[in-house]
């Protein structure tokens, strides 16, 4: 619906940035302090009325939140963080986030010793990556599987 200005003139509020917007900067912040969402923090925001602009944003944060846990070891976070987020790009359609938190996953299972679970899920980063032929990325996770490949003598 629309909302008037002091000039009369109307604009969308539906274009307003969601409250995930918001706290962007204050998240640089905390993950650049070495330290990631706490899962209260997570709940309010998936609580609060999020159009798919805040769900992008929100999705965005548990991605770099997941990067980050893994980054710090903590799996269990970086894995919980990455699956919370891949379902919410995938509710908002935007498959190269979902294929690069698909990727995320596939290093944590890696890192947790599951090299079955990690090439499964290198494979359908890669899947996603052809079909939106972003040459790169699958190049890249072509070498990871690779690399698997030779580990557990595949």
């Amino acid at each position: 619906h629309l909302i008037g200005n002091k000039n009369g003139n109307k604009s969308a509020q539906k274009n307003r940035p969601s409250k995930a917007f918001f706290i962007g900067p204050q998240l640089y912040c905390f993950w650049r302090g070495g330290l990631h969402l706490s899962a209260e923090l997570l709940f309010y925001l998936q609580l609060s009325e999020l159009g798919p602009a805040g769900k992008w944003h929100l999705a965005l944060a548990l991605y770099w939140d997941g990067a980050v846990a893994y980054r710090q070891g903590d799996y269990t976070a970086a894995r919980s963080r990455g699956q919370e987020g891949i379902a919410l790009f995938r509710q908002v359609g935007d498959r190269r986030l979902t294929a690069a938190t698909i990727e995320l996953l596939g290093h944590v299972a890696e890192r947790q010793g599951d090299p079955v679970a990690a090439r499964s899920l290198y494979q359908e980063a890669l899947r996603e990556y052809h079909f939106m032929a972003w040459k790169q990325e699958a190049m890249w996770v072509t070498g990871f599987i690779a690399l698997l490949d030779y580990a557990i003598g595949d």
